[in-house]
């Protein structure tokens, strides 16, 4: 598998521009609060993973 030229990632992202601007705006938006959807669910999944591994670790080093 190789790996994209600099040329071919800008022009995926010049096709990704191109194609939401033909978009109507309800969809962009859509789309957009469904990525904030994502990246909070990503956050709290991380810091839920963080928070159950602490405990975890500290209920095992007390005596």
């Amino acid at each position: 598998m190789r790996f994209p030229t600099r040329y071919e990632r800008w022009l995926q992202l010049y096709r990704l521009e191109a194609w939401m601007a033909a978009q109507p705006g309800w969809k962009v938006e859509l789309m957009a609060l469904g990525l904030v959807f994502v990246i909070a669910g990503c956050f709290i999944g991380i810091w839920e993973l963080g928070r159950w591994l602490f405990k975890a670790f500290v209920s095992d080093c007390e005596p």
